[in-house]
């Protein structure tokens, strides 16, 4: 084999396993990238279970807090004469 023939080789392997390296590398990225958006949206649907647990406990106090004062003014009518 001559030496344009090996450095050919050389070169053109080079070439080949720079390419399976870029590409490997860009999958690598690809799942990096897909991981932190898949941890991100975790995230904000914690946030979100927790403000919504939050706001659904204030809106049963609210509920509860209506139930009474409406019988509270359901008691207070029972002797009320209608005008």
């Amino acid at each position: 084999m001559s030496l344009p023939e090996i450095l050919n080789l050389l070169l053109g392997g080079t070439t080949i396993t720079g390419f399976i390296i870029a590409w490997k590398s860009r999958n690598a990225q690809v799942q990096i990238t897909e991981t932190n958006a898949i941890q991100e949206l975790q995230k904000a649907y914690r946030d979100f279970i927790a403000d919504n647990r939050a706001e659904v406990e204030d809106l049963k106090k609210e509920v509860l807090r209506l139930r009474t004062e409406l019988e509270q003014h359901k008691n207070q009518c029972r002797n009320c004469k209608a005008a």
